[in-house]
């Protein structure tokens, strides 16, 4: 069983990170800002990131968080990146003059726990194959 803060148990159930954790600098830039970076070359816009981030959708139905609270996040479309060009996800991605750490710090966690979650599937999708 992985750990239930992160990743997903032996019953297929995908443990989402509480708002908490997303607050901690460390996290937030190793699990979701850097893998994002990471992605960004594939992927290439902020709109493309939008449809991207779609593929969330299909876990839905085994999304929890480590209390085992199901975890419902609002339309990815309408509610959470509702601008068609997703300037969030560019100013997101932008990075600090060192270039190794974020330019600031969102607080929009719905649209975080996401990004983090897209990250992990993807490169779970890519391990598999």
């Amino acid at each position: 069983m992985l750990d239930r803060s992160h990743g997903r148990n032996c019953d297929g159930v995908i443990f989402v990170a509480p708002d908490w954790q997303i607050a901690s600098k460390s996290y937030y830039r190793e699990n979701i800002w850097l893998p994002a970076r990471a992605l960004n070359d594939d992927i290439g816009s902020g709109a493309k990131w939008r449809t991207a981030l779609y593929m969330v959708d299909d876990y839905v139905d085994r999304l929890k968080f480590p209390s085992g609270a199901v975890y419902m996040y609002p339309d990815i479309y309408d509610e959470l990146f509702p601008d068609p060009t997703n300037k969030w996800m560019r100013n997101f991605l932008r990075c600090d003059g060192s270039g190794d750490y974020p330019a600031s710090y969102s607080a929009h966690y719905d649209r975080l726990r996401v990004v983090e979650l897209y990250c992990r599937l993807r490169k779970e999708l890519v391990l598999i194959h």
